[in-house]
Formats: structure tokens, sequence, C-alpha cells
């Protein structure tokens, strides 16, 4: 899946993901607005999705999962949200980590900065 879709969208690409890997590509793509983008990190980590309520004032409670979750592509995160002047927050980092990868003829090799091996 890419990151082209809504915050809607993530909710249910996780909720049909529920107990199994939820990978998403080409963050620079997020359909929404890069504002919302900050809360995909926590609503993913947290399990679920936004609690409404109908018409009549009765609530409903939003999608759950238990995931695992992969992001990746040429911008990051963290790039994702400094561009769009988002203060990134601590808790983002933690729920959504970055590893920087080193590329040679199209494929990753090993992770910067570590011993492939000890990966």
């Amino acid at each position: 899946h890419t990151w082209d879709v809504s915050i809607g969208g993530v909710e249910f690409l996780a909720e049909s993901h529920n107990h199994a890997l939820l990978t998403l590509d080409e963050m620079g793509q997020f359909g929404g607005d890069p504002a919302t983008l900050k809360q995909v990190p926590y609503m993913l980590a947290h399990g679920m999705g936004k609690t409404t309520l109908t018409r009549d004032r009765r609530g409903r409670r939003g999608a759950s999962w238990d995931l695992i979750y992969l992001s990746s592509g040429e911008i990051g995160f963290l790039e994702s949200l400094e561009g769009a002047s988002v203060k990134v927050r601590d808790g983002q980092e933690v729920r959504l980590c970055e590893i920087p990868m080193q590329r040679a003829f199209g494929a990753f090799h090993h992770p910067i900065g570590s011993d492939a091996a000890a990966f």
C-alpha cells in the first residue's frame, strides 16, 4: 500500500491488517493534510481508531488492531513533518523509528553506521 491515503484510510488499512504486517510506501505521497500525518504513529501504536458519535449521539467505537507496521521511501517521517513546519514530538519518533539505509545499484545493503552482520 502507499501513503496516498487519508487518516481514515490509514485506520482502515490498520484494521484490515490486524495481527499482520502493514507496509506503507512513499510517505511523501500522504494524501491528507501534512499536519494530520503527525497523528499516524500514535494511532498505529495505540491500536485503535477514533471513537465517534452517531447521529443520535450514541458512541461508536473506532476500529482496533494489533499489528507491526513499516514505512519506506525517500522521504522519512521526520523530514515530512519538518517540511510542513510541524513540530516533531519525541513520542512520534519512538513510535515510528527511522532506519537510514545505504543504497547501491538499487538494493539495500546495510543500515548506515552498523555492521550488517550485527544488525
